[in-house]
């Protein structure tokens, strides 16, 4: 499921464009369609140099199942 990150200019945002989760860039475009939503943002600040975490992610993303 492609998201919002597959035209972004960072390498690290582009690497993460097939991943099953809606990103989108931190920009007024996001902002703006957050407002209209009605729905919170959730800010990443990154997360590949954790071992822990991308093992996590990789079992998430494998089963499909939401954590726990």
């Amino acid at each position: 499921m492609p998201n919002q990150l597959k035209h972004a200019r960072s390498p690290y945002l582009r690497q993460h464009e097939n991943n099953p989760v809606h990103w989108h860039e931190w920009n007024e475009e996001t902002l703006e369609l957050a407002k209209k939503s009605n729905k919170l943002i959730l800010v990443s600040i990154g997360y590949s140099a954790a071992i822990g975490v991308m093992l996590w992610l990789m079992k998430v993303l494998k089963t499909k199942q939401p954590p726990k």
